[in-house]
């Protein structure tokens, strides 16, 4: 189940980064994927 959810949001990060690159500057979006990344890795602990 866990792995196939990983595969699920690891297929999504192109699409998002493009969207995200029409929105944002890299950095900005850079900074974005790493505080989500960091409230989901919290979550999970």
């Amino acid at each position: 189940m866990l792995a196939g959810l990983g595969v699920v949001a690891f297929s999504l990060t192109f699409p998002a980064t493009a969207w995200g690159l029409e929105s944002f500057g890299p950095w900005s979006l850079v900074a974005l994927r790493s505080v989500l990344a960091a409230l989901v890795a919290g979550g999970v602990l």
